[in-house]
């Protein structure tokens, strides 16, 4: 039973989860505009911070891909990119509130899909440890 699930890890769903938030991130960290001023698009690239905050999103789920070994590692980086990205979300509406400028739908779609790929990625890990778990006691 330890040798199928070890052979199942490299095709676990998690990873495509992941993958999906990482281009979401870079899509959301070099492309997309988050909003316009006077007709001139600012970029991720224009806020520091936020630039920041989304490179290292990308990062983070980059790397979540390749500790499917280390699964509550994967875990804890799940979580710690999942609280990143609510402040990211918390500081684009005090942003778009400040500016009073209307949500991009494109913006808001990455990023939410983004947070449901990274929710759905934690759940599917939790669920593979749990499960390797039980055959721990088992044995």
């Amino acid at each position: 039973i330890i040798n199928v699930i070890k052979k199942k890890m490299i095709q676990r769903i998690q990873t495509i989860y992941l993958l999906i938030a990482s281009i979401a991130f870079a899509l959301l960290s070099f492309k997309i505009p988050f909003w316009s001023l006077n007709d001139e698009f600012m970029y991720a690239q224009n806020d520091n911070k936020l630039y920041l905050l989304l490179i290292t999103l990308f990062v983070f789920s980059i790397i979540g891909i390749f500790l499917f070994k280390k699964r509550t590692v994967q875990m804890k980086l799940l979580r710690l990119s999942i609280l990143i990205e609510f402040v990211v979300l918390v500081r684009l509406f005090l942003t778009y509130k400040e500016l009073n400028t209307p949500l991009d739908a494109k913006v808001f779609f990455l990023l939410m899909s983004a947070f449901v790929a990274l929710l759905l990625a934690y759940r599917g890990v939790k669920k593979d440890e749990d499960l390797v778990r039980s055959v721990d006691r088992i044995r």
